[in-house]
């Protein structure tokens, strides 16, 4: 399901589960491009700042979860496996104000991201390079 259909481009030969949740504020951006493959129970959230592009031919596993205020950048043939979390985004409380901070996730071409895996803004995975089972990659607000 797809809320929000503006500001979306998707590949006809893309295929995304109908058990998937997508939500889109306005001005956020989502391209999905030819063979990618988003499985059943993904959760993808982009707010109005945020960008998600899914490469050609990555797969995206079962209760992974997509969290863009910044950009999430997929390049070709990634594989995430499932239970992982992507998020673009940190933020505080400051007082009575919430705090954003936006960044970028970014997975470059032919990597592979392991279940239960937590990558936060600033996240650069290399090509070909593998990130084991329950890593956790970038900045986060303990940090």
């Amino acid at each position: 399901m797809i809320e929000n259909r503006e500001n979306v481009d998707v590949s006809e030969s893309a295929l995304i589960s109908d058990k998937a949740t997508i939500r889109i504020d306005s001005g956020g951006y989502l391209k999905v491009l030819p063979g990618a493959k988003i499985d059943d129970d993904v959760r993808i959230v982009i707010s109005s700042t945020g960008s998600v592009t899914i490469g050609r031919n990555s797969k995206i596993g079962k209760g992974t979860m997509l969290n863009c205020g910044g950009e999430i950048l997929i390049e070709d043939s990634v594989s995430i496996y499932g239970y992982c979390i992507l998020q673009s985004s940190i933020w505080r409380i400051d007082g009575e104000n919430r705090l954003y901070k936006h960044g970028k996730v970014h997975l470059k071409g032919k990597s592979i991201i392991s279940p239960y895996c937590l990558l936060s803004m600033d996240s650069i995975v290399e090509e070909n390079e593998i990130v084991p089972p329950y890593s956790k990659l970038g900045v986060w607000l303990s940090d």
